[in-house]
């Protein structure tokens, strides 16, 4: 969506490592690399005049630091599931992991560079007129931990949904 509106995107995710228009296939075979991999990653992403960086952020990465030295600006929770609860060793654990995403977000110091509120209407159909600026983070209202996720960050949320009501972010006014 970013890169449909002009903006020129780094992504790192399981499929593929990506800065600007050079793109390559993820052959680590883990979703998130190592700290060393990830600053240079973003490094170079820098170097080649990227203004956001997209990353997925998985919680076994977190469990082993991978995530620590990275302002974030924003985060997105997507969902929960019963997928890696065996390498946290229980439910709670997973859900505490995945949370430090958050916390970071929390401390993490205050940018100048947030995507603007113009650029949030036309990616996500967004038109409660709340003040965009600084970091923020999208929630899943329609999941059934959104109540933790919640708590976790005080600033400016957004939430998406299909059920809920209260979702500012729906599948209508992405069109």
């Amino acid at each position: 969506m970013l890169e449909k509106n002009g903006q020129k995107v780094a992504s790192l995710s399981s499929i593929r490592f990506k800065i600007g228009e050079k793109e390559e296939k993820n052959m680590l075979k883990m979703t998130m690399p190592g700290r060393l991999k990830l600053q240079k990653f973003l490094k170079q992403a820098v170097k080649a005049g990227c203004k956001y960086a997209v990353l997925e952020i998985t919680s076994e990465g977190i469990k082993q630091f991978r995530h620590k030295f990275i302002d974030f600006d924003a985060a997105v929770f997507t969902n929960l599931t019963r997928e890696h609860i065996e390498a946290h060793k229980g439910f709670e654990n997973y859900r505490k992991a995945k949370g430090k995403l958050f916390k970071s977000l929390e401390k993490s110091p205050k940018k100048d560079s947030p995507p603007t509120f113009k650029l949030w209407q036309s990616l996500w159909g967004v038109t409660k007129s709340k003040k965009v600026g600084g970091k923020f983070a999208v929630l899943n209202i329609d999941d059934p931990n959104f109540e933790y996720f919640d708590s976790l960050f005080s600033g400016k949320k957004y939430f998406y949904g299909i059920k809920n009501p209260k979702a500012e972010i729906t599948p209508e006014k992405i069109g």
